[in-house]
């Protein structure tokens, strides 16, 4: 399937891509870095380019997509990693994210990632092998403050908590007992 940028984001391409030439990205980590604004859509069905912050944090040159996982210069030496849904989060494909990651940015030393996949009541549920296990184990806890926490439940969110894959079905599951969100369940966490 043909993607078609927005006329105002196909204005923009000669900066973002001239943006990640001069970082080093090559044209296909380029070109997947900004077909991430179609994902929302083909992956959970969400009306195209709804989410103005996240595609302007795309389109500015600040995230780029290194394999399976995102990064994202906070400005302050620290990379943030997203994950995006694009399929397993195999050790091998996180090991050669992060390779990249650290061959474009060499002054960056420390990684934390903010999401639902770090909550540590996974490990409970999920077997020590599994894909999220191993992500989990990459990062240490790295604070308690409620804003960083991205994994609240309850009935409404519980309903939210997608269901098509088995961790997301034991999240789901297991949230049905979780009744609020405790700050340091799925709170930032810092890879070093």
């Amino acid at each position: 399937m043909e993607r078609v940028f927005p006329d105002h984001l196909a204005a923009r391409l000669p900066d973002v891509r001239a943006k990640h030439a001069a970082l080093g990205l090559t044209d296909d980590e380029s070109w997947a870095t900004l077909r991430d604004i179609f994902r929302a859509h083909e992956v959970r069905g969400e009306v195209p380019f709804a989410d103005v912050e996240w595609i302007e944090r795309v389109w500015s040159g600040r995230v780029v997509e290194f394999g399976r996982l995102q990064f994202e210069d906070d400005g302050a030496g620290v990379l943030s990693v997203h994950i995006p849904e694009s399929g397993p989060l195999t050790p091998a494909l996180c090991d050669a994210s992060f390779a990249r990651a650290r061959q474009i940015f060499p002054a960056h030393h420390t990684a934390a990632c903010t999401s639902w996949l770090l909550d540590p009541r996974l490990a409970d549920a999920l077997p020590a092998d599994s894909n999220i296990v191993g992500f989990q184990r990459r990062f240490e806890s790295a604070g308690t403050a409620r804003t960083e926490t991205r994994t609240c439940s309850g009935s409404s969110s519980i309903r939210s908590i997608p269901t098509s894959t088995n961790s997301r079905r034991k999240r789901r599951s297991s949230a049905r007992s979780w009744n609020t969100c405790e700050p340091e369940a799925g709170g930032a966490r810092r890879a070093g």
